[in-house]
């Protein structure tokens, strides 16, 4: 699973919203005896919308995490991704 959070929030809230987004995501995991997670980061709103499209474009199932307190996207959760075409999709990203 690849999580992808905003690096415009404090970290703290950023440990939050991406377990929001891990624990939205839980349906799109499957049985993998050895699942991993992986915590990227996005600089705002905005590129993370613009990830989760791309993702959508891609076929790649992700829960996109909107957060009432600050009325805004926060983080988005995938599936498990193996392929390594589709792991591509995050290569440009950092880990936070």
């Amino acid at each position: 699973m690849y999580v992808v959070v905003r690096t415009d929030l404090s970290p703290n809230y950023r440990a939050v919203q991406a377990t929001h987004a891990a624990l939205a995501a839980k349906d799109l995991i499957d049985d993998s005896p050895h699942p991993s997670l992986v915590v990227l980061g996005v600089p705002n709103e905005e590129e993370l919308l613009a990830r989760s499209r791309r993702l959508r474009e891609f076929g790649i199932a992700h829960s996109l995490f909107f957060e009432d307190d600050v009325e805004s996207h926060t983080a988005l959760a995938t599936r498990n991704v193996r392929a390594k075409a589709e792991r591509k999709e995050f290569a440009d990203l950092k880990c936070i």
